[in-house]
């Protein structure tokens, strides 16, 4: 391998947010909040923190208000500009993913990648899904990035959960050998697939109650992903996968892959993407005061939105919080 040092990071913030809507009918989905900042913030201070300076977001064009990304890379140039104040070497820069015309919608989160390709060529990169965060640890200051990039070598490296067989049916399945490293557990990976079907579960990983799948949403690509994120075949929705991607590289034998199991004692890994999940999160005793601190930065109307989805769902009045 080449230079294995990472100074680079993808963020993913282009998708749609059908799982979050009528919020992103106001706001794209990594401008939600947890606790008082947007999912963005967390994203691009978790990479500055761990030394990584060269900051990509793919996003949507300005003018695509169905969505407001146009509050969203507001946000993100205002915040490059507070950063450099502190360390002018911050660089980060929009790409545009644009939306498929047969879709409706952008074609997933390889071909999310493969819009920074000029960007990324010969590189090794962080890549982060926008609505995912490891919300345990990285408040305490003890980042799962860090522990990946510590470990990098040169391989593919991804963040892995042991999840439900329901749940698990919406992740990328992986299977392989567990072997230590320090005092984690990696899976040297033998096989991936994005959300296979029934059938190919129980051919390919067998009849089990909870399986091994790609989850945390942080992922290490080396020099070689590039070609291999670009040109990944069409597979689940008929999107391109990260998933699918990382098993072309090791079936062609291009790069080896290993999966980091996420401690649960340690790390909980938290999806944004749905809005039971993103309330219920902030609506956590130590994290509402924030959260309603935090919602100033919205619209009146998405506001009031809000207040009332709680209300609804949990029956928690955020009016009275103070």
């Amino acid at each position: 391998m080449a230079d294995a040092k990472v100074g680079t990071a993808v963020i993913l913030a282009a998708g749609n947010g059908s799982r979050l809507r009528p919020f992103t009918n106001y706001i794209p989905k990594t401008m939600v909040l947890y606790r008082d900042k947007p999912l963005m913030y967390h994203h691009i201070m978790n990479s500055y923190n761990n030394g990584i300076k060269d900051i990509i977001v793919v996003t949507r064009h300005d003018e695509e208000n169905n969505y407001s990304f146009k509050f969203q890379n507001d946000y993100i140039k205002n915040l490059e500009r507070e950063l450099k104040k502190i360390d002018p070497e911050v660089k980060i820069k929009l790409v545009y993913q644009e939306e498929d015309k047969d879709l409706k919608k952008p074609k997933g989160p390889a071909n999310a990648v493969a819009t920074a390709e000029k960007e990324l060529k010969n590189k090794s990169y962080v890549v982060l899904l926008g609505d995912n965060l490891i919300i345990s640890g990285y408040d305490r200051g003890e980042s799962l990035l860090k522990k990946l990039l510590e470990r990098f070598d040169g391989n593919i490296m991804y963040s892995v959960e042991n999840l439900d067989k329901e749940t698990a049916k919406n992740c990328g399945f992986i299977k392989g050998k567990r072997t230590r490293g320090l005092d984690d557990i990696l899976i040297d990976t033998e096989e991936a697939i994005e959300k296979p079907a029934e059938e190919i579960i129980k051919e390919k990983f067998g009849l089990k109650d909870s399986y091994d799948v790609m989850a945390g949403g942080i992922y290490i690509f080396n020099e070689k992903s590039i070609d291999y994120l670009k040109n990944v075949r069409p597979g689940t929705n008929n999107e391109m996968h990260l998933t699918d991607a990382i098993n072309d590289q090791i079936m062609d034998r291009a790069s080896k892959a290993f999966g980091f199991i996420i401690k649960k004692e340690q790390y909980t890994a938290a999806d944004f993407g749905r809005v039971e999940s993103w309330l219920s999160i902030n609506l956590r005793e130590e994290n509402v005061k924030k959260f309603v601190e935090g919602m100033r930065i919205y619209s009146p109307e998405l506001r009031d939105l809000i207040y009332s989805k709680a209300m609804e769902l949990f029956n928690v009045d955020l009016r009275e919080v103070g």
